[in-house]
């Protein structure tokens, strides 16, 4: 993908909450009123403080952090109609959780190698 995975998790969540159809309806309304999408999620309240834009759309967390940094004119907004779930901003990560996915990830390669060295040779291959 040529974007972080903050859009992603901006659409899976207005499927969650609006269905498909309503979800894609929102957006193509919503997407009137971009002026610019950009490539990281953190993206957005960079460009507010500075006051390169008014409005950005993004994780708390980031526009606290930039609270954090000295950009007092920064306010945040939380919408009444809820938001995506999002563990970083809570500390809530477990680190467990990546270390099983590498691990996942390394046996799914070790078990293509085997599988390629059994079947090397055969036809159709």
């Amino acid at each position: 993908p040529n974007t972080a995975g903050t859009a992603k998790l901006v659409i899976n969540t207005m499927v969650q909450m609006k269905g498909h159809d309503e979800a894609m309806k929102y957006l193509v309304e919503l997407d009137k009123n971009i002026a610019q999408y950009t490539k990281s999620g953190s993206g957005p309240s960079k460009k507010v403080g500075p006051g390169e834009c008014v409005i950005g759309i993004g994780f708390l967390h980031d526009g606290v952090y930039q609270i954090l940094q000295g950009y007092d004119n920064i306010g945040l907004i939380i919408p009444e109609d809820g938001t995506a779930y999002e563990v970083a901003g809570r500390d809530e990560a477990d680190p467990r959780s990546m270390m099983h996915s590498i691990y996942t990830a390394i046996d799914i390669f070790k078990n293509r190698q085997r599988y390629d060295a059994l079947h090397a040779g055969k036809l159709g291959k």
